[in-house]
């Protein structure tokens, strides 16, 4: 069975209908699905419909970090649905505890998830792109592995030291090339 994941603060930007709506179209059924985060009010009756037709939805609810990452550790796919999204802090994380991320292509999720390398990317708010992102997923175990173990390297290239380092020769090369004024430092 696909455990797939969903963490969010409760915000409709964050996409759980688009998830629940594509789940509700993928061909395997064998598949679970955490959802961790407060519910928005509006998503809740999403939820309890989706489960009174059968959808195997188990609601966490609000985690602490450690706990949140100790899910996404155990589960096989992540999926960041978004409409919006600045960071992708979510994604990011997890990238860094192995789960395979599937996000839309907005915001600085492309930035993160690489199409085909490390994830895969979808339309925002389209559930058929993203019911077709799932299947191949769950269809593709091996590709899913490498993929796994290429969003945990891309991960570790955000971790602080390195991106203090980065930071840091920017900052010097922009000195050196005059663009930022010494008095600025």
């Amino acid at each position: 069975m696909t455990q797939v994941l969903f963490v969010s603060r409760p915000s409709h930007d964050k996409g759980l209908d688009v998830l629940l709506d594509a789940l509700s179209q993928v061909r395997s059924q064998a598949w679970s699905l955490e959802v961790v985060g407060d519910v928005i009010e509006g998503h809740q009756a999403l939820v309890t419909e989706a489960q009174g037709r059968g959808m195997p939805i188990r609601c966490l609810g609000r985690c602490d970090t450690p706990r949140v990452a100790e899910v996404m550790r155990r589960v096989d796919i992540l999926v960041v649905p978004s409409r919006y999204e600045n960071f992708g802090n979510v994604a990011l994380e997890g990238m860094a505890t192995g789960c395979l991320v599937i996000a839309s292509r907005t915001g600085g999720l492309p930035d993160l998830v690489e199409n085909g390398v490390t994830g895969w990317l979808t339309k925002p708010g389209d559930a058929v792109d993203l019911a077709i992102a799932l299947d191949l997923a769950m269809a593709q175990p091996d590709w899913v592995r490498e993929a796994k173990g290429a969003a945990v390297k891309k991960a570790q290239r955000y971790g602080w030291d390195i991106v203090q380092k980065d930071t840091l020769e920017l900052l010097n090369a922009l000195i050196t090339a005059g663009s930022v004024s010494k008095d600025a430092q």
